[in-house]
């Protein structure tokens, strides 16, 4: 029975698939570069199997023949690069002269190009490289040139993507020669050799290929065609797309489906698969000798003092070489203390663990670690651990959100000290950098740093042939160097790194369960899938098994082994309680729960250990492309739930106050999120309670903000009151006493009315200004009618006018020339008026200096003789008031 097909990465007949072909054979007439008609038909060669058996968009495909300058080129690439979206796909193929530039740089050669030893005119193929580098795209470079092997991969632009733990979608780079290599296109031949053997395998196919050809197929036919002959092609490929599905094999034939092969029961395999070899798992740890004896001359007792740090990429064997390499070591004297991983709390499980070890209580253990000392027991030291292995430190940064927490515990294994235990630290290479940013760590690292470097192939034999051999198995021929080519094919098409080893040993794991008489054979290991295929054929086996209700819950448990570092979402594993994980609204889900966590376990897909469950290796994330989607669907959700479940566990821990609670905005948004999201993930207990108590606590404290308004409202209100019956009650007081003052004052003018009419009449006006009342009236009033009457003399000769006096004191006299009199200063006499005789002294015009003798009172004038006038007649012949 063939294997299923796995998934693949959308291939160039889907709708974002752009392509600029190029291919130059024409040059200058005497130039130093022949002309090559081969380049120029295999450009338009390739740019129609792209469109008729590839699939691509005849319109997106950018053909340019003899291009006659530069310019040309990187327009059509920027054209290109400019329409793709960001899942999309650029390829730019190229085909003719390949020069060499300054500092070695890569050059392509136009129709301008003169001479192999002028660059001028030629295209640079950094800039090209750049500009693909800048798209958001996915870009595909096939260069069928000399010294092509220089071309180095383009980068792929920026993108948020979760698996950056495993790999990048990336590039891929395929070229015709290797470094500084020469390409060949034979004379009077139609194609180049190159560009030939790519479309003859395109366009008729090859029976032993696989359904659908992917760029990492491409590359293998071509390696093995040209094998042994002028020139090797070469591949360099940045994450997944050289699973890239270029074509349909033409020539596939499906084989007959055959009996299943009898699997043997019983017996234990000698292969761990994904997880880490154990420390009882020494006997079957093979191809790491040499490493094992190095790290174990660095913490021997005469070795310098201070922590090692184990640097290596994931999939390296570092977890392996530290259980069952030096933990489980005979050359260690001393016991050996493992933490497997640091979690979320790395100090307080280092405290558990070590207080455990020596038999001292917690907090007293505690204590002495935050001080960095570890503290022996006591009165026996040799029952302390002489050795402290320290595995997955990555988790302090990936797992712990409390700094203080974390400066504990790095505080503990970083002191230099000459007794205690040795400390062993296992880090992922891709947190070197993290690692840096401490100067703690970073002083540590520098003295201490031991690198896990790649297996070598003898190495990888030993590895495969090595368990088989002590569990008397026998391979079949030609089986060893199968998985070998394969595991170096998937380095190759994943970028070389060391990921696809926990592939292998999940690979020979299956193989051996399909073993068939003592033999692990080349059928069995092909019905695994294969090391690309057999992770995700293992995971698809366990989610196909299950039934269709159950496949969401398998889904959310997944999901809750994955923790997502960062903002951008870094996909990892972790560690988390069975329990937790199993946790469920009501028995029966909860039952369903744990089912599928055993179904998972007996798939190894997932270890528990010490009532802690997670997956089995972070490859499992790149392995399995179910998984992949999954996380890529609910990110944000995901993101949402660590969040929360950070929050509930720091608001328990801390005694569940009410002030570690969500308030506001935030509280909606994560109400919405787990309402409208569905069951993604099912909630732990106190994420529930912290997600009722914080909706809870908004409840009431919105009844508490609509009384605490109502109150305020009311206050408000009576306070106004207050105030208006306050200013109310002021101005009556004022009204009172201005009362008051204006009745004294109307009695005070009663009695001056004889004697004084004038000063009772200004206190009545006064007293009615003050107070409006009746008695202030009929004073007023009884002040004017009782005012005497003001008479003016003057002297027979009458002055022709008279006027108020300027200070208010009566009426002057107005004639023609005004003088006053200096014997007494309210008498006036005109200058026109002369007296009757010298002896005459009377004044002949008389003022009566009289503050009544206003506009507001009659003026009488009269004469000596007390002859009577009406007001305003003049006797000098004018009137005038």
């Amino acid at each position: 029975m063939s294997p299923p097909e796995q998934p693949t990465v959308s291939g160039l007949a889907g709708p974002h698939a752009y392509a600029v072909v190029v291919g130059t054979g024409r040059h200058p007439q005497g130039s130093g570069l022949p002309d090559l008609p081969g380049a120029r038909r295999s450009a338009a060669a390739v740019a129609e199997v792209l469109a008729s058996v590839c699939g691509m968009n005849p319109d997106h495909i950018q053909l340019l023949t003899d291009p006659a300058n530069p310019t040309d080129v990187l327009a059509a690439v920027e054209r290109a690069t400019t329409r793709v979206p960001e899942d999309g796909i650029v390829v730019f193929f190229f085909a003719g002269h390949g020069l060499l530039g300054p500092q070695d740089g890569l050059y392509l050669a136009t129709a301008a190009s003169a001479s192999a030893d002028s660059t001028a005119y030629a295209v640079p193929y950094d800039e090209v490289r750049k500009a693909l580098s800048a798209s958001p795209a996915s870009p595909v470079v096939i260069l069928d040139c000399c010294f092509s092997g220089l071309a180095e991969a383009a980068s792929q632009g920026a993108r948020r993507d979760p698996y950056l733990a495993a790999r990048p979608v990336g590039s891929f780079l395929l070229t015709s020669a290797t470094y500084y290599a020469a390409s060949f296109a034979p004379e009077g031949a139609r194609y180049t050799l190159f560009s030939g053997e790519l479309l003859r395998l395109l366009t008729e196919g090859d029976t032993a290929g696989p359904k659908r050809f992917t760029l990492a197929d491409l590359y293998r036919h071509l390696d093995q065609r040209f094998h042994g002959g002028p020139a090797r092609p070469h591949a360099d490929g940045v994450g997944r797309v050289g699973d890239l599905v270029v074509a349909p094999n033409p020539r596939y034939a499906p084989a007959p489906e055959a009996e299943p092969l009898p699997h043997e029961s019983g017996g234990v395999c000698p292969y761990p698969g994904m997880r880490p070899f154990l420390p009882e798992e020494r006997h079957l740890f093979f191809g790491r000798a040499e490493l094992t004896r190095a790290l174990l001359e660095r913490v021997a007792p005469t070795a310098p003092p201070g922590p090692v740090v184990l640097v290596g990429p994931s999939g390296a064997g570092k977890s392996s070489l530290l259980r069952a390499g030096l933990g489980a070591s005979p050359d260690v004297r001393r016991p050996v203390l493992l933490l497997p991983a640091p979690g979320p709390a790395p100090f307080r499980e280092l405290v558990a663990q070590w207080a455990d070890a020596v038999g001292r209580p917690f907090g007293e253990t505690a204590a002495e670690l935050g001080a960095g000392r570890f503290p022996t027991p006591p009165g026996d030291t040799h029952r302390a651990p002489g050795v402290l292995i320290v595995d997955q430190l990555e988790e302090i940064f990936t797992q712990c959100q409390d700094p203080e927490e974390r400066d504990l515990f790095i505080r503990a294994v970083s002191v230099r000290r000459d007794g205690g235990p040795r400390i062993v630290l296992g880090l992922r290479a891709d947190y070197y950098g993290h690692f840096l940013r401490d100067p703690r760590l970073s002083r540590i690292i520098r003295d201490g740093q031991f690198t896990v470097a790649p297996m070598t192939d003898d190495q990888l034999l030993s590895v495969i042939r090595g368990p088989a051999d002590h569990a008397g198995l026998h391979l079949e021929d030609g089986l060893a160097e199968l998985l070998l080519r394969d595991l170096r094919e998937q380095d190759t098409s994943t970028g070389g790194d060391t990921i696809a080893l926990p592939f292998l040993a999940h690979a020979l794991q299956e193989t051996w369960t399909r073993r068939r008489d003592g033999r692990m054979t080349v059928s069995g290991y092909h019905a695994t899938g294969g090391i690309r295929g057999s992770v995700a054929q293992t995971a698809e086996r366990v989610h196909a098994s299950l039934e269709p209700a159950d496949r969401p819950a398998l889904r959310a448990l997944l999901l809750r082994l994955v923790h997502l570092v960062g903002a951008e979402g870094k996909a990892v594993r972790r560690r988390v309680r069975t329990e937790d994980l199993v946790a469920a609204s009501d028995e029966r889900d909860r039952q369903r729960n744990t089912a599928l966590l055993r179904g998972l376990v007996e798939a190894r897909l997932v270890v528990v250990d010490d009532d802690r469950a997670q997956l089995c290796h972070d490859s499992l994330l790149y392995g399995w492309p179910a998984l992949r989607s999954w996380i890529n669907e609910n990110l944000e959700a995901l993101l949402a739930h660590r969040s929360l479940a950070e929050a509930a566990d720091a608001w328990d821990e801390a005694g569940r106050p009410p002030s570690g609670l969500y308030t506001g905005k935030h509280l909606t948004a994560v109400q919405n999120r787990f309402e409208d999201g569905g069951r993604i993930l099912e909630l732990r207990g106190v994420e529930r309670d912290f997600l009722a108590a914080s909706v809870s606590a908004r409840r009431r404290g919105a009844v508490r903000l609509r009384t605490g308004v109502s109150l305020l409202v009311a206050l408000a209100l009576v306070l106004g009151v207050a105030v208006v019956r306050a200013d109310r009650a002021s101005d009556d007081a004022e009204h009172r006493k201005a009362v008051e003052t204006a009745q004294e004052l109307v009695a005070r003018a009663d009695e001056l009315r004889e004697r004084d009419p004038l000063t009772a009449f200004q206190l009545s006006l006064a007293a009615y200004r003050m107070a409006r009342i009746p008695e202030t009236r009929a004073g007023l009033y009884a002040s004017y009618v009782a005012r005497r009457q003001v008479v003016l003399t003057a002297a027979p000769a009458w002055c022709s006018t008279w006027r108020s006096a300027p200070t208010g004191g009566g009426l002057r006299p107005r004639c023609g020339e005004e003088r006053r009199r200096a014997a007494s200063p309210g008498n006036w006499r005109c200058g026109t008026c002369a007296p009757r005789s010298a002896h005459d002294r009377r004044p002949l015009c008389r003022s009566v200096n009289t503050p009544m003798a206003t506009r507001h009172s009659p003026t009488i004038l009269e004469s000596p003789s007390s002859r009577s006038r009406t007001p305003g007649d003049s006797p000098c012949g004018t009137s005038r008031t």
